[in-house]
């Protein structure tokens, strides 16, 4: 038999071996976690062999050459810590003989030599530490016990070998096929070992494009968000132009009926202007006929002083002519019968100059008057002439005010013409403004029905390279599971 076959055959024997005894250690925990009803440190103790035994046989942590002086000392470890519990002793050397019998294909005999006498001694030096006799019968038993199980292990391993040698003999024409199965497992392995190299740095690709496409995502969905919030200002924003557009429109309304009212105020006050240029020209015709009529009032007055002067005149001479008309008839009365006629003519002189008299006082009664009257007819001239000025001025400050309250006029008609132009061109402004509002809702529109598209496209990515992920995860398993088929089957 092939030394390579047997060693096959031992490998795997070995492995079998290996796991009846991890499952010994895991059913020897499990009872003594069951016997004292809670996960105590003897349990756990007791899973130690099966973790060593685990780490050295599946992981490789413990080189071949080592565990034949390695692993022995571990359940030594164990029993001299385990001991400390009286209680405990007899089981655990059955434990160890157990372990020492199960652990036969895996050691070399010098391994097994160096690691049976550990665990005799470790048992008699438990024994002598605790002052408990040493139960050479007991060890005896024991021992017979062991011989006997590995004299039945020893028979199983030859007949097992024999098997094995026919195998070899009925595979020997296999040899060339399982070459080939080989070397084309060994082409997969190095196949898989890329594949996984190539899946790897995919799977970590298309972890950054996920990460990133979350990153889109997010912007796109904040994105999203920022443009609704904009579309609604834009709305916002157009309402407002609209309500400023009909107040501007109502405004320029009022400023054409103001603009009309004040053309026809500048309109009433040209009138009054016209008006009071009449009323100037007017007054102007009576203060020169009030300063004419004054005038005359004075010469008036001075042709009357000088007739009181001729009646005073007239009133001396007839007083004179009255004397002498009295001395006359004196004189008459004097002369007798030859003064008598020029006693009527005294007489009727006399009378003359009493009528005379009389109608001086009469005139003087009437110059009195008329005296009166002139003077009357001064003052009210002079106070007409007073009212004249006063109204001469007042009808300048009205001309004055008239004219100032026109250059208002104008001045705000100017204004209002000037307001209506800013308000028609505030008015284009904001409908330009609202044209351009509206397009470019319009775009951001466009550009938020583009974003979702985007982000669905970007989910939907997202959701491929999931896919792609679960594939590559798929492609990894399968290469991983090739790769143990191919160790299992090089083993």
């Amino acid at each position: 038999m092939p030394k390579e076959v047997q060693n096959q055959s031992i490998r795997k024997a070995t492995r079998l071996i290996m796991k009846i005894v991890w499952l010994i250690d895991i059913a020897l925990a499990l009872g003594i976690t069951a016997r004292t009803k809670s996960l105590s440190y003897k349990s756990l103790v007791c899973l130690i062999p099966a973790v060593s035994l685990t780490l050295g046989l599946k992981f490789n942590l413990i080189k071949p050459q080592m565990q034949t002086y390695i692993m022995p000392i571990v359940p030594t470890v164990v029993t001299i810590f385990m001991a400390i519990n009286k209680n405990d002793v007899n089981m655990l050397q059955t434990y160890l003989m157990i372990t020492i019998t199960l652990s036969l294909l895996y050691f070399d005999p010098k391994g097994h030599i160096i690691y049976s006498i550990l665990t005799c001694l470790s048992i008699i030096i438990v024994n002598i530490l605790f002052g408990r006799p040493i139960d050479l019968p007991t060890i005896g038993s024991t021992i017979a016990r062991l011989v006997v199980f590995l004299t039945l292990c020893f028979t199983f391993v030859r007949s097992g070998r024999c098997l094995a040698e026919d195998a070899y003999k009925k595979s020997e024409e296999s040899e060339q096929l399982i070459t080939n199965l080989n070397e084309t497992l060994q082409a997969i392995q190095t196949t898989c070992n890329e594949l996984n190299k190539q899946v790897d740095h995919s799977n970590q690709n298309m972890s950054a494009l996920t990460a990133a496409n979350e990153i889109i995502l997010s912007s796109i969905e904040e994105t999203a968000e920022g443009l609704t919030g904009q579309t609604q200002g834009m709305r916002n924003i157009l309402g407002l132009l609209e309500s400023s557009n009909e107040k501007i429109a109502a405004s320029v309304t009022l400023s054409e009926e103001m603009e009309s009212t004040s053309q026809k105020v500048d309109e009433i006050i040209l009138v009054n202007q016209n008006g009071i240029k009449e009323i100037q020209n007017a007054m102007h015709i009576i203060d020169d006929t009030v300063q004419i009529a004054l005038e005359k009032s004075i010469s008036l007055e001075a042709n009357t002083n000088e007739i009181d002067t001729f009646l005073q005149q007239i009133s001396n001479i007839s007083k004179q002519t009255n004397l002498l008309a009295l001395n006359a008839s004196i004189e008459a009365a004097r002369a007798g019968e030859h003064g008598a006629g020029f006693n009527v003519v005294a007489i009727e002189v006399q009378a003359l100059a009493e009528e005379t008299n009389q109608t001086v006082q009469n005139i003087y009664s009437v110059i009195s008057l008329l005296h009166e009257n002139i003077k009357a007819t001064k003052e009210q001239v002079a106070l007409g002439r007073n009212a004249i000025t006063e109204g001469a001025t007042l009808v300048s400050n009205t001309t004055a005010s008239f004219e100032d309250m026109k250059n208002s006029i104008d001045l705000l008609q100017g204004n209002i013409h000037n307001e209506q132009e800013n308000n028609r061109y505030v008015i284009n402004s904001f409908n330009e403004i609202q044209e351009n509002m509206k397009q470019f809702a319009e775009i951001v529109e466009k550009h938020n029905s583009i974003v979702n598209d985007i982000n669905l496209s970007v989910q939907e990515q997202n959701s491929k390279f999931k896919d792609i992920n679960s594939s590559m995860s798929v492609i990894k398993e399968t290469g991983d599971k090739l790769n143990t088929l191919n160790a299992l089957q090089s083993l």
